[in-house]
């Protein structure tokens, strides 16, 4: 049987991409040469971004292209030696150098922008005129750049040989855990608060005894994640002390102990639900959001943690 790449799916991806990215800077390399320009289809975009960008770094302009320092170097005096861009020390930092289209640069982009119409048009036609191709490829290099798919796939593997997450009701014995996991969470991301010692050396005086709950989550016997509904007023629950141990983070263990304690909330009296966060984190607000909490203005103006700067509400559907 004849196999190709795209035969094995998602698997072949980087070599699929590798394979298509060469065709095309061949094809696009003769289509240049056949209209008697010369520019290579790689020097292109060094010299859109130098344009859009001004004054730029070689350390910019490898990170906007994806390169190596040294490959954008040499691909850097290509381009001055055909009188294209000149480079200027950087007046912050005569160590660097920043660079700049030369008046011939100008003209020679406006010269070829008709043939980029062309190749913009012709790729069009191929990807589909809605984008959803580049929209997606796009979106995967934004995923890429703010998570290292190796951290993807090394906490996806954790998940799948530690096996499904096991809920359970808060118990006295949990009591330590329940306290490590915040303290570590919050070691991390900010600091722990008076309050928050107050309630974690005590969560039976402070959350349960008032009417609120703990929820625990285990994986092959071993807490690793918790989040507790913490009575805050008549009607009111707050969710808060939410943790996951470092190493089961960003395997969805989070969406799925949400997911259960939100339930346990609707069987519940108490008519709202609020949490507070910080706008830094970002995986987090978006996790919320998703599951349909909406910001809100403080009712009180401030809140009791220092750290926290966004208010949601549960919009229960």
């Amino acid at each position: 049987m004849d196999k190709s790449l795209s035969d094995y799916g998602c698997l072949t991806l980087g070599s699929l991409f590798r394979k298509l990215s060469d065709e095309l800077t061949r094809e696009v390399d003769k289509f240049y040469r056949l209209q008697g320009i010369e520019i290579g289809a790689r020097q292109l975009p060094c010299l859109m971004l130098i344009r859009d960008n001004g004054h730029i770094s070689v350390t910019q302009l490898a990170q906007k292209l994806g390169q190596t320092h040294p490959a954008v170097v040499q691909l850097s005096r290509k381009l001055i030696a055909k009188g294209w861009v000149f480079d200027v020390p950087d007046p912050k930092d005569d160590r660097k150098r920043l660079m700049s289209l030369t008046p011939q640069g100008y003209t020679f982009l406006d010269q070829i922008e008709p043939l980029l119409g062309v190749i913009e048009a012709s790729l069009t036609e191929h990807l589909g005129r809605d984008g959803l191709v580049h929209q997606t490829l796009c979106g995967l290099e934004q995923a890429l750049t703010q998570r290292p798919f190796s951290q993807t796939l090394t906490d996806h593997l954790t998940r799948k040989q530690s096996g499904e997450l096991s809920i359970h009701e808060f118990e006295a014995a949990d009591s330590e855990d329940f306290r490590d996991l915040n303290y570590q969470w919050l070691s991390e991301y900010f600091y722990i608060e008076e309050h928050d010692k107050t309630v974690l050396s005590n969560p039976l005086q402070y959350i349960i005894e008032p009417g609120g709950r703990i929820f625990m989550g285990k994986i092959d016997g071993k807490n690793v994640a918790t989040c507790a509904l913490i009575k805050a007023g008549e009607n009111v629950l707050e969710l808060s002390k939410m943790a996951v141990e470092r190493r089961y983070r960003h395997c969805g263990l989070g969406r799925q102990l949400l997911n259960y304690v939100l339930h346990q909330y609707q069987q519940m009296p108490e008519s709202q639900l609020f949490l507070e966060s910080n706008s830094q984190l970002k995986p987090a607000i978006k996790l919320y959001e998703s599951l349909g909490f909406s910001h809100q203005p403080h009712p009180s103006g401030d809140s009791k943690y220092a750290r926290a700067d966004v208010y949601m509400v549960y919009q229960q559907s």
